[in-house]
């Protein structure tokens, strides 16, 4: 893990950010600190103390806890411009519940989780912002527990392929099908089973990473899941 440049250029990207004066943001960002992490490097492990939040800039990020028996369950996997680890912050246990692990060449801007509370102090603005994206997060997560509780494993594939391909019939998977399967609570195998019956249904075609979908509407109505 090698140190960056400062991220002065791209602050305005920063939803958290973006409610702050000039003044509160320099003192923000001569607090942050910018990484440049390798595929597979670890940027920090569940129970280290929790001091920063992070922003990715590029790459992919993947968030997940380990069992006991060593298996590794994907929590969430992070897309350039999004923020993680905000909500640690506010915990009375300031530590991180989970591992962050880059999936592939990823640079990551830090935040002093300190500076930016005092920040929040200053800035009712700020504050909304912050409640926004933990708001969003928190709804997020709910429509994912109602997934893996009330639907099926093909309900859950054919939800992130058309959430991944935003209205495209071509998408390209930036992450392993074994992490795939981890981040959709189902085993490997049952995910090349799912895959082999969406292309025997005449749905889908899948040639290693990129996944041609042959008729959304079809892909939808296999599983019923309503339009938005």
């Amino acid at each position: 893990m090698s140190r960056c440049t400062g991220p002065a250029s791209i602050v305005s990207e920063i939803h958290l950010l973006s409610g702050l004066q000039q003044d509160q943001r320099e003192k923000v960002l001569a607090s942050s600190r910018c990484f440049k992490l390798d595929a597979g490097e670890r940027l920090f492990s569940t129970g280290d103390n929790a001091q920063k939040f992070f922003w990715l800039c590029h790459g992919q990020i993947k968030l997940t806890r380990t069992s006991a028996d060593g298996c590794e369950k994907v929590i969430e996997l992070v897309q350039p411009g999004k923020t993680f680890a905000e909500a640690v912050m506010f915990a009375d246990d300031s530590s991180y519940p989970v591992n962050a692990e880059s999936v592939e060449e990823s640079k990551v801007i830090g935040f002093d989780g300190a500076v930016f509370k005092d920040m929040l102090r200053e800035s009712p603005e700020t504050c909304f912002h912050l409640l926004s994206t933990l708001s969003r997060k928190l709804h997020y997560h709910i429509d994912e527990i109602e997934q893996l509780t009330l639907s099926t494993a093909m309900t859950r594939l054919v939800a992130f392929l058309l959430q991944l391909a935003d209205g495209s019939n071509e998408i390209h998977l930036t992450v392993s099908k074994n992490l795939l399967a981890s981040r959709l609570s189902i085993k490997p195998e049952t995910l090349s089973r799912l895959f082999s019956k969406l292309h025997k249904d005449g749905l889908v075609t899948v040639h290693g990473q990129s996944i041609a979908i042959h008729d959304i509407e079809s892909l939808r109505c296999h599983v019923n899941i309503p339009q938005r």
